[in-house]
């Protein structure tokens, strides 16, 4: 039984999809390509929360036809407040989506996004006083110009301190206390705080929030062997949820009370209560196109759970693959996956088979082999055909397109990254949307068309920023001080490369990204004529690298030493550097790059004879 209201765990994926950021390096061409790639900084997906300022923000290029992800109004609307009895505060612009809590008449919140629809209709993303983000319809608000956080009935409460009693706490601010509580394990108090949310819903007459409140009731009451309290504020949960037409609390009130009989063994009342909600949800909920996918997802999950308990495993198999077929959403398909996976069920080992095909697909990139990459991801798609599975779906479009883009095939790898946003989005997936972001930024910055590399990019550090990702965001940063490099923009660069480098830092545990930051601030301070911080950094970069034992990163920074030496006229020593590191420059596709440099830089030390021994080298290659 998933409790209505509580917080969502953490987005658990089992394969990290990386989105690589670049170096934005002199050379252009198949080595400077590969070099983009070669670190492998990793955008890992992580949650909490992060409002740190960023520098200076580069003006966004305005967005075409198909850099149109979400509109804003030009007007700043600086608040709303709600002109009716109850709004449903929603996780993303859309009425399909989940329905997370409420807000009652008169409050007031802060707008900190707008999204525009074709219709006309606008959505107001809002901030809450405990800084969570919710969005509300434009019909269901009054727009406040002069928005001013304050304290009183008809603003919402600032304070974070909660009172012993009611009075002026909102259901909002009550499900917020109950999600930590529940968070901790405290059911007692998570009762006792839904209790007084009950006490307002019923006052406001909103016998819907009460049914739902009811229903998590009975979830702690149930976790505390309380069987006999939980039926009670189950049957409440039923009755009420009849009454306004809710078939989704109706139905998974039933089935918990189902379960909860056979866990006491009353097997005949049981299968009364099972085969009666069996019969109405086939017959008015998986049959009914009125009903949103989601719900009929959530109730195929929860009968194969119940089927599983009952040791029903091939009914079980096929409620869970139902669920995941209909399903929209990422988060409640995490929960499935995990059904299959703590009950053994023979479906997982589909889902096993995918993910593998995915590690197996990133190993592939790790190496270069982009050729390989591309085939295991159509793999991936061809497989997820015949068992659906939403992250393996998009995995595959994801890799395919970073493998395409890698083979230079900007078309094809436009396209798979159109097929994986449209999966991000309609699963409400901020994460992926990101990544997708940043994927499409990778596209454009390859095509040179760098303001859309950059609306891209800035578009994924909203989303990472947002989600308290900060490593998320130090890649983001240093992605876009990489674009305004290639636009010649370096002071404008280097202050992207300096905060990258200052948060990874902060982190202690980001050396990798450290190390990288330190590079690209180094090869921006050559550009600007400052080699004396250029060098230094590098060093540092190159130890890190060393630290690391990352040998391409090394190879790259060793390269970037040997430009700044040569532009200070120590021939001799940068030509030392890349002859001594020419073989394993090799390996990394570089060998050709040293062997030009060392050939540039002994022409201009007039070493003549060092430069017909590498011409031959040139030509022999």
């Amino acid at each position: 039984m998933n409790i209505i209201f509580k917080k969502k765990s953490a987005i658990i994926i089992s394969v990290l999809f990386y989105a690589s950021i670049s170096f934005g390096l002199e050379n252009n061409g198949k080595e400077d390509k590969f070099l983009d790639e070669l670190l492998d900084a990793g955008e890992k997906l992580t949650q909490g929360r992060n409002n740190n300022a960023i520098p200076k923000v580069i003006p966004k290029p305005e967005a075409t036809e198909q850099t149109v992800s979400s509109d804003k109004q030009t007007k700043k609307v600086k608040g709303v407040r709600i002109n009716t009895d109850f709004a449903t505060l929603r996780s993303s612009p859309s009425f399909n989506s989940e329905n997370n809590s409420w807000a009652s008449k008169g409050y007031s919140y802060e707008v900190i996004d707008i999204k525009n629809e074709a219709s006309g209709r606008k959505w107001y993303k809002i901030r809450t006083s405990s800084g969570k983000t919710w969005w509300l319809a434009d019909k269901v608000v009054d727009v406040i110009d002069d928005y001013k956080p304050q304290y009183g009935d008809k603003n919402e409460v600032v304070s974070v301190s909660y009172k012993p009693v009611d009075e002026g706490k909102s259901i909002e601010m009550l499900l917020d206390q109950a999600g930590r509580l529940y968070s901790e394990g405290k059911c007692d108090e998570v009762i006792t705080t839904y209790g007084k949310a009950i006490n307002i819903a019923a006052a406001k007459k909103n016998n819907e929030m009460e049914a739902k409140l009811h229903y998590n009731i009975a979830d702690c009451l149930s976790k505390t062997q309380k069987s006999q309290e939980a039926i009670k504020h189950l049957d409440q949960a039923i009755s009420l949820s009849i009454g306004t037409g809710n078939l989704q609390i109706e139905t998974l009130a039933a089935l918990e009370k189902s379960k909860i009989f056979f866990i006491t063994g009353d097997n005949n009342t049981a299968n009364i209560v099972l085969n009666s909600v069996l019969a109405k949800a086939d017959k008015e909920i998986f049959l009914n196109s009125a009903v949103p996918e989601y719900i009929k997802a959530l109730i195929s999950m929860q009968i194969g759970d119940l089927f599983l308990f009952l040791g029903k495993n091939d009914d079980a198999m096929s409620k869970l693959e139902y669920a995941l077929m209909v399903n929209p959403d990422f988060k409640l398909e995490d929960d499935i996956i995990n059904i299959l996976k703590n009950k053994q069920v023979k479906g997982y080992k589909n889902i096993s088979d995918i993910d593998r095909l995915l590690d197996e697909a990133w190993g592939y990139y790790e190496k270069g082999d982009y050729k390989r990459m591309g085939k295991t991801a159509l793999q991936v798609l061809e497989t997820t055909k015949r068992f659906s599975y939403k992250r393996g779906i998009f995995g595959g479009e994801y890799y395919l397109s970073m493998a395409l883009l890698n083979m230079d095939d900007f078309d094809s790898a436009t396209d798979h990254a159109i097929k994986a946003r449209e999966f991000a989005e309609s699963g409400n997936d901020n994460i992926r949307l990101g990544m997708v972001h940043n994927l499409t930024g990778n596209i454009f910055r390859q095509k040179k068309e760098y303001d859309k590399a950059l609306y891209y990019y800035n578009k994924n550090l909203e989303i990472v920023r947002a989600a308290g990702n900060i490593e998320g965001e130090v890649v983001a940063m240093q992605n876009i001080g990489n674009v305004l490099t290639d636009k010649g923009s370096y002071r404008d660069a280097l202050q992207y490369y300096e905060f990258s480098l200052n948060k990874s830092l902060e982190s202690g545990s980001m050396r990798h990204l450290s190390a990288q930051a330190f590079m690209n601030s180094g090869k921006v301070l050559r550009l600007l004529g400052d080699y004396k911080k250029s060098e230094l950094n590098l060093k540092s970069s190159l130890n890190i690298f060393r630290e690391l034992d990352n040998e391409g990163g090394e190879i790259v920074c060793l390269w970037e030493i040997a430009s700044v030496l040569a532009k200070t006229e120590q021939y001799n020593s940068a030509i030392d550097i890349l002859e001594t590191n020419l073989s394993r420059a090799d390996k990394y596709g570089l060998k050709q790059s040293f062997i030009d440099d060392i050939s540039a830089y002994a022409e201009k030390n007039k070493d003549f004879l060092k430069v017909e021994k590498y011409k031959k080298k040139e030509v022999k290659r």
